[in-house]
């Protein structure tokens, strides 16, 4: 999956519910924000409106593809944008640059979930600044339905130790000047 998207590391997990929430999980906790559109799956849709909340992270839904209003709903707090490559059920396509542009200005990682780009053969948003590419497995990857899973991409191309005081959880000191070191 990492060669198929252009990664350079994957993560196979139970389910594409369980990829969206390990993700936002890892990078965001009490008191955290994530800005994500509002035209994604109905179940991305409830774990970022409902069951994100029960965990203290907020999620800002921007109702339009204008990148613009990405970037207005983005504060100290906010720890990553959230886009689908083909949104389900919209169809909608994000201007994946220009998102990847504000996200990066802000020190975050952009996300996109590639479930309808059919394990990148009809999109790599990797190759287009987002940093981090989710699949739901269960549709196209595994035969729609006749197995579970997910997957999480990697595109090695969010620089964490240049953003450590903003994700201290992946080093060994908190986030301290000066670390760098990762401990996964």
């Amino acid at each position: 999956m990492a060669a198929l998207e252009g990664g350079v590391a994957a993560c196979a997990v139970v389910s594409g519910t369980a990829a969206v929430s390990m993700t936002l999980m890892a990078l965001a906790g009490v008191g955290d924000n994530i800005v994500a559109v509002s035209t994604v799956h109905g179940g991305t849709y409830h774990q970022f409106k409902v069951l994100a909340p029960q965990l203290g992270i907020g999620c800002r839904f921007v109702p339009s593809n204008d990148p613009e209003d990405f970037r207005a709903l983005i504060d100290e707090k906010t720890k990553f944008i959230f886009v689908e490559s083909i949104s389900n059920p919209k169809y909608t396509v994000p201007h994946f640059e220009a998102l990847a542009e504000i996200a990066h200005t802000h020190g975050i990682p952009l996300i996109c979930d590639n479930t309808f780009g059919c394990a990148g053969y009809f999109c790599r948003p990797i190759d287009h600044g987002v940093d981090i590419v989710l699949h739901s497995a269960t549709k196209w990857i595994g035969g729609h339905g006749t197995t579970l899973g997910g997957v999480i991409v990697d595109g090695g191309t969010f620089d964490w130790g240049t953003h450590a005081n903003k994700f201290p959880q992946f080093h060994r000191d908190g986030g301290q000047e000066g670390s760098g070191e990762v401990s996964l």
